[in-house]
């Protein structure tokens, strides 16, 4: 467990979290020990329209994005 201090908009809240270690696989199959803090929920899910408009940006189109263009309403949610 640790405790982080968490300000937005002009409130501020000290959280207790949970910690882990996790291993980030790189593309040359390195392993790269991370620490995190567990969430419930990082963001909400970004709404199909702007996926698509994304998905369609020449710059973007060779890229591995964290969150792939998908019409399945499972991934969404």
């Amino acid at each position: 467990m640790e405790t982080i201090q968490l300000a937005a908009f002009g409130d501020k809240k000290d959280l207790r979290m949970e910690t882990a270690t996790i291993d980030l696989i790189s593309d040359r199959n390195e392993r790269i020990p991370i620490n995190v803090l567990i969430v419930p929920t990082i963001a909400t899910p970004i709404s199909t329209r702007l996926q698509h408009t994304a998905a369609r940006l020449p710059y973007l189109r060779k890229l591995k994005l964290a969150h792939p263009v998908t019409e399945r309403e499972d991934f969404l949610c």
